[in-house]
């Protein structure tokens, strides 16, 4: 009256689908999460423009002065 029933179960195939683990909601922000946000709220096209001017004005002033002292060590005097 009672047969076994688990030696005549064959197991189904698994699909071959990729299991994707649950995504978890962390409760504070990543530093990359952080970094995004700040930069969002202060790299505005205005501060980006003030700072191309500035880092621009820099690498000129250093060519200069590196040009003008290369120009006095080389100068010869008659």
């Amino acid at each position: 009256m009672f047969e076994n029933t688990a030696r005549r179960y064959e197991p189904e195939a698994a699909p071959a689908t990729r299991r994707v683990p649950a995504r978890v909601i962390p409760l504070h922000p990543t530093v990359r999460q952080r970094v995004r946000d700040w930069a969002r709220r202060t790299l505005t096209p205005e501060v980006i423009a003030d700072v191309v001017l500035v880092v621009t004005t820099l690498v000129l002033s250093g060519v200069l002065g590196f040009v003008l002292y290369h120009g006095l060590q080389n100068y010869t005097v008659f």
